[in-house]
Parts: structure tokens; C-alpha cells; sequence
């Protein structure tokens, strides 16, 4: 809907689009079946694309979509190559740039990855790791950390909340602290960047259950 209403020039999908829990090691219930998530992926791009038709859409391999490579690695090597998310989800067809995971998209002087660590100072030790100016997810949480650098310069990452459920997450021993919510960042001419994180949420209290695990 924000994409509809706003028409921005670029959408970037952070990664983990698809759960891809067909594939998952995890062992959680009953997995759905991947041409199911595939499809769900399918339509959801779907939806993307016809809200801005003329944006350019950025699709960010998250952990989660490794999930299906690394399954046939461990359990069948003979079919290496055999599978691309890219080609099940039409990218080409629908004009969507793919970046593999742990590959950085820079947008002027700001680059976009899902993100590769975790941790209670997860946007610390990214910009440790990146050594550049970030918008990454993996964490589900908003976290930002800045850090001023020569020539009254600073650099920083944020880390954008999640546009999935929040409770009843199979892997996850009782409710999750995942944030909802996503990022508008306007990028100038110069590069320059400015990030405006939108938390979905509907100001209500923290129910007694996150608070016992909080």
C-alpha cells in the first residue's frame, strides 16, 4: 500500500521474502511444500510489481533463501545448479536485480544487505564488519549505531524492522521481540541519505507474555 500511495523510484526487499521452512533444518511441525512458498513468492512479487509499475524493484537474498542451496549441498550435491531462486520468481521476466546474500547494493553512498550477524549490538558490529553505511535486516528489530569518522563526516546502520508475523514463531522459544516495520530513505544527487524508519505498530502496550521474556 505504501508503494501504491508514495510511487518510489527503487524498492528494495531485504531478504528472507521467502521462509523457504521446505527446506529448513530446524525440524519444525509439518514444512509446507516448496512449490507452495514459491508460488505465495510469486504472487507477493506480483502484488510489488503492480503497485509501482515503473519502479526499480532490489530483491536481497536473505539466510532464508540459502536454505534451499544448502539443502541440496548437504543432502543432494548431484543436483548443484539444478535449482535458482531467480529463475522460480521470474526476475528476469519481471525486470527485479538480485543480489546473493552477503552482497552489498549501494544506492549512492548507502548500500542495502540483509545482514550476516546477530547479536544485542548487531548494527555495531555490521558497520565493524561493512565498514560503510548500511540498511540491513536479519535482526527483525530496529537498532541504529552511528559513528563519526574524519572530515566531520559519520557513517552508520540501520536495522529495519520485519514485515512477517511476530507471534508463533515455530523456531522460537516463546514470543519473538521482532519489530514490525520498514524504511522510506530519500538519496539525493550527492549521494546523501536520509532514513525515515516506519515501525508498524499500533502503540499499544507490550502483552504480559513479550514482557515475561523481555
Amino acid at each position: 500500500r505504501w508503494c501504491r500511495d508514495h510511487k518510489p523510484d527503487v524498492v528494495v526487499l531485504g531478504g528472507d521474502i521467502l521462509d523457504l521452512a521446505s527446506c529448513s533444518g530446524h525440524g519444525d511441525g509439518v514444512p509446507p511444500m516448496l512449490m507452495d512458498e514459491i508460488a505465495a513468492g510469486n504472487a507477493f512479487l506480483d502484488t510489488v510489481r503492480a503497485s509501482n509499475p515503473k519502479a526499480e524493484i532490489v530483491y536481497l537474498h536473505g539466510n532464508h533463501e540459502t536454505r534451499a542451496t544448502r539443502l541440496i549441498n548437504r543432502a543432494a550435491p548431484s543436483l548443484r545448479g539444478a535449482f535458482s531462486l531467480d529463475s522460480l520468481l521470474h526476475f528476469k521476466e519481471r525486470k527485479i536485480k538480485s543480489k546473493p546474500y552477503g552482497v552489498v547494493h549501494f544506492i549512492g553512498k548507502l548500500g542495502f544487505t540483509h545482514g550476516t550477524l546477530t547479536g544485542q549490538q548487531y548494527a555495531a558490529a555490521h558497520l565493524r564488519k561493512y565498514g560503510c553505511s548500511l540498511v540491513i535486516g536479519h535482526m527483525h528489530k530496529f537498532q541504529t549505531f552511528t559513528q563519526g569518522i574524519a572530515g566531520d563526516k559519520c557513517r552508520g546502520v540501520f536495522g529495519i524492522g520485519c514485515l512477517c508475523p511476530t507471534t508463533s514463531v515455530p523456531y522460537i522459544d516463546g514470543p519473538s521481540s521482532w519489530q514490525q516495520g520498514f524504511a522510506a530513505i530519500h538519496v539525493d544527487q550527492r549521494g546523501r541519505f536520509w532514513v525515515n524508519p516506519i515501525v508498524a505498530n499500533d502503540g499499544g502496550e507490550i502483552s504480559p507474555e513479550v514482557a515475561a521474556h523481555a
